[in-house]
């Protein structure tokens, strides 16, 4: 199995981030951040919104699924990959 179809996997099994609710417009900001900005970038990004109240459940399943890609070589090389990814983890969890 690819590393890609393996990281899948992991977001839909993976409690923190299987259970949880993410709000779209959020996704795409963070999704933005990473194609343009990178992991560290988008690390800070969601690092900011922890400390939200209503975006702090998301964010830190975020900061998980972002630790995730950082170990796949895909992602690094296309980082539109991981940004459509990022922005579609909402509709990987139905």
């Amino acid at each position: 199995m690819g590393e890609i179809a393996q990281f899948l996997r992991f977001v839909r099994e993976h409690p923190s981030v299987r259970d949880q609710f993410f709000d779209p417009a959020f996704l795409c900001s963070v999704g933005r951040t990473f194609e343009k900005r990178g992991f560290d970038e988008a690390r800070l990004h969601l690092w900011d919104s922890h400390h939200q109240g209503r975006l702090e459940k998301q964010a830190v399943a975020l900061l998980q699924i972002v630790a995730e890609m950082e170990e796949i070589e895909a992602f690094h090389k296309n980082p539109a990959l991981g940004g459509h990814i990022i922005r579609s983890i909402h509709k990987v969890n139905k």
